[in-house]
């Protein structure tokens, strides 16, 4: 017997589907008894279930229906490069105790991944700080501790048991508002005069949470149609993450804070028609870019179809590459997306954090190509994609990334709308035009093309002819101003003036 699968069906030439051609997906429907409907999208792409002959049989009627599986896509995660994950019960011998570096108390919800030659154990710790996992076999290798916020990650080689006990301990992230992209970038300059301010920017992802730091214009949930403020809630924190670093503000300073953000919630599990959907969301609400931190090693013609509507809308896609360091995902290697890889900064994140193995042995550039990070022919920039501190729903954490480098990709994309509002065109040239200035811009740190594309962006050297006219703007502004303060000292006067002439008339009149 042939297994279901879920399928997603479309038109082939085009994102909406015709009401004729919808007609014609409904007979079939009620004609075949073991295809079940399980969603229809804003745009009349429905999702079936229904074995492969069915599909085949589908696709024989109707030469015009485009049928692809309605594969799952993965969220590329905070810990780049762990795999083989077991998730462990909790009555076992090896205890790892996590408590907080300079008072000692327990550091509670932590991730501990334990490596042995074949396998990963995962469990979180308790409100003691304690994780107990199965030790099923020796030796142990090492132990990483992803706290889920406030402190840095640990790495712990070979770790030594005192009594069956690991003790580990962790360091607070620096209370700070700035990242080490701040002064790389020079963006404290570039934001004295570009903010992103009318850009609308969706962020297609696990939600935005509230947050001190963040305030979110809006949003979508695709893939809970039974829940449509559900885009406000995000128990990952991916998609918080990732709104931080483009936006924020107050305690946490955005490359783009004025930019207008909108949740546009799919995962957890999110199907391609889930992105479908959200991409045609993002093209009914006038966005601007869009940022898009997941992907799939498979291709999906009708996530490519979408794309290339929202291209023709004017819409920026940012795309993570993927953290597996292999082949660009999709859909970042559709020439249709800004893809981007990840780098990261000697000397800006603890050697025995989980940063540290993103950082090749022995390197000594101060720029370096993450290992985790995806490459191929297809990328078109890379950004800071390690150690980056920014919003998630319980506070601040430090995430690594080709999500991360993504944000930040998105972020300079908005300021370069801004200040370049003559490239705003509505149509395909507006996102060609921000895809060609951010990489004709960008700097040869000296990696091969497959790691860095056409560069590092340099953003202020992008936007230094823009801000020098900012700059002319306000000083003569601020020559107005005085000019029109000295005015209206001067009518202070002439008034004071016709009121004491006009008392002295009145005087001698009487």
């Amino acid at each position: 017997m042939l297994t279901e699968k879920r399928y997603l069906v479309g038109c082939r030439n085009s994102s909406i589907m015709p009401l004729a051609l919808e007609k014609k997906l409904i007979d079939f429907i009620d004609r075949e008894s073991n295809v079940k409907l399980l969603n229809k999208t804003r745009t009349g792409v429905h999702v079936l279930e229904m074995n492969p002959e069915i599909a085949e049989k589908l696709n024989a009627e109707e030469p015009l229906f485009i049928i692809e599986e309605d594969l799952q896509l993965e969220l590329f995660t905070r810990l780049p490069g762990i795999n083989s994950v077991l998730t462990t019960d909790n009555a076992c011998p090896l205890v790892v105790t996590v408590i907080d570096e300079e008072t000692g108390l327990p550091v509670q919800q932590a991730d501990v991944y334990c490596f042995t030659p074949s396998v990963t154990m995962q469990v979180k710790t308790d409100a003691k700080g304690i994780a107990e996992i199965t030790c099923c076999e020796k030796p142990m290798q090492k132990i990483i501790v992803v706290p889920k916020n406030t402190f840095w990650s640990k790495v712990v080689d070979s770790p030594e048991c005192q009594d069956g006990v690991v003790v580990i301990k962790l360091r607070k992230i620096p209370e700070r508002r700035y990242n080490w992209i701040e002064q790389q970038m020079n963006l404290g300059e570039v934001r004295r005069f570009f903010t992103g301010n009318g850009i609308r920017i969706a962020i297609i992802d696990s939600g935005i949470s509230p947050h001190e730091s963040l305030f979110a214009s809006g949003g979508y949930s695709p893939a809970f149609p039974d829940d449509q403020q559900g885009w406000a809630e995000d128990p990952d924190g991916h998609g918080t993450y990732c709104a931080g670093i483009i936006a924020g503000r107050n305690h946490l300073s955005g490359i783009a804070p004025d930019a207008e953000i909108f949740s546009v919630k799919i995962f957890p599990d999110a199907h391609f028609s889930d992105v479908v959907d959200a991409i045609n969301w993002c093209i009914d609400n006038h966005i601007d870019i869009i940022n898009l931190g997941f992907g799939s090693i498979h291709y999906c013609s009708q996530i490519e179809i979408a794309l290339h509507e929202a291209i023709q809308r004017g819409i920026v896609c940012v795309c993570a590459a993927g953290n597996h360091g292999a082949a660009v995902a999709f859909p970042a290697s559709s020439p249709r997306t800004i893809a981007v890889s990840a780098v990261g900064k000697t000397g800006t994140f603890p050697v025995d954090s989980a940063s540290s193995l993103s950082c090749p042995q022995q390197e000594q550039a101060e720029l370096f190509f993450a290992e985790f990070s995806n490459r191929g022919a297809e990328i078109d920039l890379c950004a800071p994609g390690v150690a980056l501190v920014s919003s998630v729903p319980s506070g601040y954490a430090s995430f690594d990334g080709t999500s991360t480098a993504c944000a930040v990709i998105t972020a300079l994309s908005a300021l370069v709308m801004e200040a370049f509002p003559e490239i705003k065109t509505g149509d395909y040239r507006q996102s060609l035009a921000v895809k060609r200035l951010l990489k004709q811009s960008s700097l040869d740190i000296g990696l091969p093309y497959s790691m860095q594309g056409s560069g590092y962006p340099d953003i202020y050297s992008l936007l230094k002819k823009s801000i020098a006219q900012k700059k002319r703007e306000y000083a003569t502004r601020k020559v107005l101003l005085k000019d029109l303060e000295y005015l209206h000292d001067k009518a202070v006067l002439c008034r004071d003036d016709i009121n004491r002439v006009l008392s002295e008339l009145g005087s001698i009149s009487m």
